[in-house]
């Protein structure tokens, strides 16, 4: 398990991508982008680039009861979610849950 005391940066870091080659990266400094726009239908994988563990999951923490199926189970250095439905899909590191991120989806 990871704990990192480090704030995340840039919190208002957005990006509207395309639905190819959607990635959040994890560093010591939290998730980047932290607003990410996509689309319906669409495989966003978050990549662990720091020296800590993460598990995304979805608010509040620590329940996880907004979206329980946005959850990554394991401690591997990816995760990917489709995202089937639209909404806000607002998520944390849950062992740091000072990282926070948003998943906009739109049709």
């Amino acid at each position: 398990m990871l704990y990192s005391s480090k704030k995340a940066s840039n919190v208002s870091d957005q990006e509207l991508v395309s639905s190819e080659g959607n990635r959040v990266v994890y560093t010591d400094s939290g998730f980047s982008p932290q607003t990410l726009t996509v689309k319906v239908g669409t495989t966003v994988t978050f990549r662990n680039e720091s020296e800590n563990q993460m598990w995304v999951g979805s608010d509040p923490h620590p329940l996880h009861t907004h979206h329980p199926d946005f959850d990554q189970l394991g401690d591997e250095r990816t995760y990917s979610f489709t995202f089937t439905k639209t909404g806000n899909y607002h998520y944390h590191n849950h062992l740091d849950p000072s990282h926070v991120g948003t998943v906009m989806v739109a049709q």
